[in-house]
């Protein structure tokens, strides 16, 4: 089983990296490789871990597969020809990213994957990302409580990318987290049953549970984008009358969907909430506006996540702290964004 940390958020060791510990800070070279730049979320992310490599006087490269396995390896191929000190990656796929991953790590360059994992038989230093299941957990807990205590609930549910495991986890999260609030389920057995409910519907392609009176009625992927998720939600909604809650893995999924629900009319049918993300967008609209259609979000902020992930690479490079002493996760905390708590995250000069 994976070993989980709550990571600090606050950057550590800024008075004995000052002292110069270790080699110069001038003399690294750091790799970035990204799946995709096409999105806000993306570019917020990597453009943090570059900042914060300016400030350090790293030199810093900058590579986006864009969806694409085959420029993934590619990229993964530049960058350690490069002869860079350590690479930050962003995995396309849990299994399909493990090849280019372990040339780095065969290369003899440490690899700290962020936002997304990769499959545990890949010794990369760690993997840094938000708690994408309990954060779905919290939000469907919370969104069950408010919105659904007295009637059924009739769910689309946008899966991100297929194949990536913490799109898999943010999805179950929430699903799991309906389950216990409304099953009366453990928070283990939840995680069980909403697993199962989750494979089992995205084969079939919808499901009902009965004791939490709880109907999946579509469930597709879309990439984490918002036009595929307006062009899915369109045919889902058409096809599907009941629907009263959309479950996004990200914002701009969820974006994408609430655009089809606009454009059909059903605002006072449907809400949404979303397992990742929290941009500051949708945390304004949900300060300002009670009738905002995104209820709830998972907290996954990209700048707290590149933040974290750049202190392991500090103690890795600055510190001498050796790649194999970190958990296999390192999380930053879990938390369900609303109305009553979104001031407290909104940032107006965030990236994202």
């Amino acid at each position: 089983m994976k070993k989980q940390l709550v990571a600090s958020l606050m950057l550590t060791g800024a008075v004995a990296l000052a002292m110069g510990m270790g080699a110069s800070a001038e003399e690294k070279k750091i790799g970035i490789s990204m799946y995709t730049t096409r999105t806000e979320f993306y570019v917020a992310m990597s453009s943090t871990v570059e900042d914060l490599c300016a400030e350090n006087g790293w030199k810093c490269s900058t590579l986006s597969a864009e969806m694409d396995l085959t420029k993934e390896m590619e990229n993964m191929e530049t960058l350690v020809s490069q002869g860079v000190d350590l690479i930050f990656m962003e995995p396309l796929q849990t299994e399909g990213s493990a090849e280019a991953a372990q040339l780095a790590i065969d290369a003899g360059i440490p690899v700290i994957c962020f936002d997304s994992s990769i499959t545990s038989d890949v010794p990369v230093v760690t993997n840094v990302y938000a708690d994408n299941f309990q954060n779905g957990v919290e939000v469907g807990k919370w969104v069950a409580d408010e919105y659904f205590k007295d009637k059924p609930i009739h769910a689309m549910i946008m899966h991100g990318v297929e194949g990536l495991e913490p799109c898999d986890q943010r999805a179950r999260g929430v699903i799991s987290g309906i389950l216990e609030a409304r099953a009366g389920l453990s928070a283990e057995e939840a995680k069980t049953k909403g697993e199962e409910f989750d494979i089992e519907t995205v084969k079939s392609g919808s499901g009902y549970y009965e004791d939490a009176d709880f109907y999946i009625d579509a469930t597709g992927f879309d990439d984490g984008l918002t036009d595929t998720a307006l062009q899915i939600s369109e045919d889902f909604l058409t096809a599907n009358k009941e629907i009263n809650l959309i479950i996004a893995n990200n914002d701009d999924a969820g974006y994408g969907a609430i655009q089809a629900v606009e454009n059909q009319g059903l605002e006072d049918q449907i809400i949404c909430v979303g397992a990742a993300d929290a941009r500051k967008e949708t945390l304004k609209g949900m300060m300002d506006d009670p009738d905002y259609m995104y209820k709830a979000i998972g907290l996954n902020i990209p700048s707290k996540v590149a933040e974290t992930a750049f202190d392991v690479a500090k103690q890795i490079l600055v510190e001498g702290a050796d790649p194999a002493s970190f958990d296999e996760v390192t999380n930053t905390p879990a938390v369900c964004i609303n109305a009553a708590n979104a001031s407290e995250f909104y940032n107006p000069d965030a990236l994202f």
